[in-house]
């Protein structure tokens, strides 16, 4: 029936869209990644390769011991290390959905705090990237997000009311709560 089609014609944009966000946010973290690689190339990345693979370190709650480069038939790629000098690690594509946001976070800031090293920063504007990590990890991200204060001005945006709660755990005066109205939402 009509109805039924124009059902399945929703869900299918509904699920396009969900594929066209990944994919941006996959080619983003692919075109930091290749940055942090070219930089490393010249030598001046392996500090902001240790940097992002320290926070991701931290973003993981210890699951991931670092980040690491390795040559490729194609050029480098960059690994989840699994303990610091084990050798053993996981690729890109192996880690879970979580766990590639948690890598993509942390090559996001440890890029910009590279760069703002040189310059200043604008607001860092987190819109729900959190919404893939479990609770522990998620309180590490905020963490992570207060530190990187020290960088720049963080907003975090989300619907998720369980990251509130979850940030009431940090210092007194971080977190700074604005709620929008239903109406301000529906429009």
């Amino acid at each position: 029936t009509l109805l039924a089609a124009s059902g399945r014609r929703q869900a299918a944009l509904a699920e396009l869209a969900r594929h066209t966000e990944r994919a941006a946010l996959l080619h983003a973290a692919a075109s930091l990644l290749r940055a942090a690689l070219e930089a490393g190339a010249e030598g001046a990345g392996t500090a902001a390769v240790a940097r992002a693979g320290s926070l991701f370190s931290g973003l993981t709650c210890g699951a991931y011991a670092a980040l690491a480069v390795e040559e490729a038939e194609n050029g480098e790629r960059l690994l989840a290390a699994l303990e610091a000098g084990s050798g053993a690690h996981k690729q890109i594509n192996e880690l879970s959905e979580g766990s590639q946001d948690q890598m993509f976070l942390a090559l996001r800031l440890a890029a910009l705090e590279d760069y703002g090293t040189s310059r200043p920063l604008l607001p860092f504007l987190a819109d729900d990237v959190l919404q893939t990590f479990d609770d522990a990890r998620a309180k590490a991200a905020l963490s992570a997000l207060l530190a990187f204060t020290a960088h720049a001005q963080v907003l975090v945006l989300t619907h998720h009311p369980h990251l509130l709660r979850l940030a009431e755990s940090l210092p007194p005066g971080a977190v700074h709560e604005v709620r929008l109205a239903e109406s301000a939402v529906a429009a």
